[in-house]
């Protein structure tokens, strides 16, 4: 599932490339193109003005290691060189929130909550049996199919709420959310956390960029200091 382009995707500002991955993708260059990652998007050179999502992280690490222009979401994270540039080119960067699977399994079992609901209120709030003694002969059937729906939404909701807690376990396990600056960030970049957002006004040398402890505040801290007990750095 990786696309790796060793060169670059060039496109004109009214003629899109589009590049979608169910893994990673690796790019020398791009520029005006959209780029759809599962996996991490890493950058040997740089992004200009493009649209991204990646369910991992962005790195540009390695000079010149650009992003400039653009909207890019990296839910866990990024590591670049350069974020914006000297031109004070408008530039947005997304970080964190719940992985896709999680929004899709809060979406499902929604939907499924909402069904149970309308079902529950056609049986008139009754349990089953009680629902069966009280409705004509003529409607029992209806009435059979009803409770076997229900039924079978009720274990359906059970087996989503675990394995929703499964995959919310697992996303509080994460390392913490970072965006890591290697040399220079420039006025007009925006990072956008999920309870909080960071606006350039200056420039930012050598400097890392993530939630404080309560999660509503963007801290900033030189790339050679210690780092918070609360930060759970990745691995690699």
């Amino acid at each position: 599932g990786n696309v790796v382009i060793r060169g670059g995707v060039v496109s004109g500002v009214d003629s899109g490339s589009v590049i979608r991955a169910g893994g990673e993708i690796t790019v020398g260059q791009a520029r005006n193109a959209t780029l759809e990652a599962k996996g991490s998007v890493l950058v040997q050179k740089e992004l200009l003005h493009c649209e991204g999502t990646t369910e991992e992280r962005l790195l540009a690490d390695r000079k010149p290691g650009v992003v400039s222009g653009g909207q890019i979401r990296a839910r866990r994270g990024a590591v670049v060189c350069q974020l914006g540039s000297a031109q004070w080119t408008p530039t947005v960067l997304r970080v964190g929130g719940l992985p896709e699977e999680v929004e899709s399994l809060q979406k499902e079992l929604g939907a499924r909550r909402r069904q149970r609901v309308k079902l529950h209120d056609l049986l008139g709030g009754l349990p089953d049996e009680e629902a069966l003694e009280e409705c004509l002969p003529s409607e029992k059937s209806q009435v059979e199919s009803l409770c076997t729906q229900r039924a079978d939404l009720r274990a359906a909701i059970v087996e989503l709420e675990q394995e929703l807690a499964t995959h919310l376990a697992q996303w509080e396990a994460e390392p913490t959310v970072m965006v890591t600056v290697k040399q220079s960030l420039f006025p007009r970049v925006v990072l956008n956390f999920p309870q909080a957002q960071f606006n350039a006004e200056h420039q930012v040398s050598r400097s890392r960029f993530f939630l404080d402890s309560n999660g509503r505040k963007v801290e900033v801290v030189d790339l050679g200091a210690e780092l918070p007990s609360h930060v759970n750095l990745p691995e690699d």
